[in-house]
Parts: C-alpha cells; sequence; structure tokens
C-alpha cells in the first residue's frame, strides 16, 4: 500500500524520445529526414540506424533487417502528435515492396546531451607573456647581422664535437655506434669491389689479423712458468750405413 502511494505521489515523465521501426533496408537518413520536415525544430535530437537488404541470390540465409530511427522531442504535445500522424506511413522502395512505419515509445527515454566544451585559454593571447615578446621583437628595429667567417664556423663544429666527446656514452650506446661503424665499413668495401670489378682495378686487401699467441699448459698455466721446450728427436743412422761393434765401440 505504501508503494502505491508513493508511486501515486510521484510525477509522470513524459515519453519524449520516440523510435520508429520497420524502416525500409535501402532508406538512407537524409530520405527520412524529408518525411518528418514537417517537425523540423520540434525534435533536438535524432538518431538513424539504417537496414540492410540481403537477397537470395547474394548466398546470404539471413533476412534483410529494417532501418529505425530515435527522435527526442522538445514538448511532449509534439511527440503525441508526431505518434499519431506518422504511425503507419507507408513506404515504397525501388522494387515495388511497401513498407508501413510504426512509432512506439522508446525503451530507454534518456538522449546523449550536447556539451560545450569551452577553452578556458580562449581570449587569453593578449596577456600571453610569448605573444607579448613577439610583439616587442616586431616593434623594436632589427640589428643587422654580422656574416660568419667560414674560421669562426669550423671553430664552433670543433667545439661541439669536444662537447659530445665529453658527454657520458652508456655501454648500450656505444655498442649501437660500434655496430653501425662496422655496417658502414663493409658497405663502403663491398661498393669498392663493385667498382673495381667494373673497371677492372685491384683493391687493395686489409692487413691479416694477427697471429694467435701460443697457449700455455695447464699446469704451466696455473704454476706461472714457462712450459719447457720439447726435447728434439734423435738423429736415425740411415738404412745404408754399415756399423760395427768393437769393444762397446762403433767403427
Amino acid at each position: 500500500l505504501a508503494f502505491a502511494q508513493m508511486a501515486e505521489k510521484r510525477p509522470s515523465r513524459a515519453n519524449l524520445k520516440l523510435v520508429v521501426r520497420l524502416l525500409p533496408p535501402t532508406l538512407d537518413e537524409s530520405q527520412f529526414v524529408e518525411t518528418i520536415a514537417s517537425y523540423d525544430g520540434k525534435y533536438e535530437w535524432l538518431h538513424f540506424v539504417p537496414g540492410k537488404r540481403r537477397g537470395a541470390g547474394d548466398g546470404h540465409r539471413q533476412a534483410s533487417s529494417n532501418g529505425r530511427c530515435y527522435l527526442q522531442f522538445r514538448e511532449p504535445s509534439d511527440a503525441e502528435d508526431f505518434a499519431k500522424n506518422y504511425h503507419g506511413h507507408s513506404f515504397v522502395d525501388d522494387r515495388g515492396e511497401s513498407f508501413r512505419a510504426v512509432v512506439s515509445n522508446a525503451p530507454y527515454q534518456k538522449a546523449p546531451k550536447k556539451r560545450a566544451t569551452t577553452d578556458q585559454r580562449e581570449d587569453t593571447i593578449e596577456s600571453d607573456p610569448s605573444y607579448q615578446a613577439f610583439l616587442e621583437s616586431l616593434a623594436s628595429p632589427k640589428e643587422a647581422q654580422k656574416p660568419v667567417s667560414a674560421a669562426e664556423l669550423q671553430a664552433e663544429l670543433e667545439r661541439q664535437k669536444e662537447a659530445a666527446k665529453d658527454e657520458q656514452l652508456t655501454p648500450l650506446v656505444l655498442e649501437i655506434l660500434a655496430r653501425r661503424d662496422s655496417k658502414y665499413r663493409k658497405l663502403k668495401e663491398q661498393k669498392a669491389k663493385e667498382f673495381a670489378n667494373i673497371h677492372g682495378l685491384s683493391v687493395a686487401r686489409p692487413p691479416p689479423p694477427p697471429a694467435p699467441k701460443p697457449k700455455k699448459g695447464k699446469a704451466d698455466a696455473r704454476n706461472g712458468t714457462k712450459a719447457a721446450p720439447a726435447p728434439a728427436p734423435a738423429a736415425r743412422h740411415p738404412p745404408h750405413a754399415k756399423v760395427s761393434v768393437t769393444e762397446g765401440k762403433a767403427a
């Protein structure tokens, strides 16, 4: 009983949002707006959902979908008048099929609101410090700039190179620079070989890599001493030499 009393006291909300269903699948928004031109200015929001026609010859088993449109009116009287007059409005498409529109209250009565976005910095350029400095630079006479000589330019470049060298580079940056230099070096050598092959020239080969150092033995490496040279093989007598033994001496 208490709930029924509260419902009676609660003011009834007017249905301002309507939906028009069963529109032709090929109908677009501009064609629909032409049919409701007499209500122009009476609705504040419109959202059109186009339909889609699917023919049997196109390989689709689904049926065609009808279009629909949602309208938000300003006054309840305008919404009621539109629902009475537009309900049952007939359409005929290009294939001769007839459709009758159905107007009803939208299940969800809220509509998106248009939020006016205003920039807080609008009309504040006159007080901007950078803009004021720009105006002062335009008003002040420009000083003639002296031309820069080649020596000064070269000195500035050298100074920038020295400053770049002083910057601390991480191991990752050094590895990237090394790979880039190696890539450019290989590309330069490849171009030189191609040019030499075309013109029949000889290309200077790079110096051979240094010979590897002899490896120490495991025992010598642990003790820190040098390995003794291997003994020379004993000389053998040739097969034609004759050896005689007399009293323990060779003749």
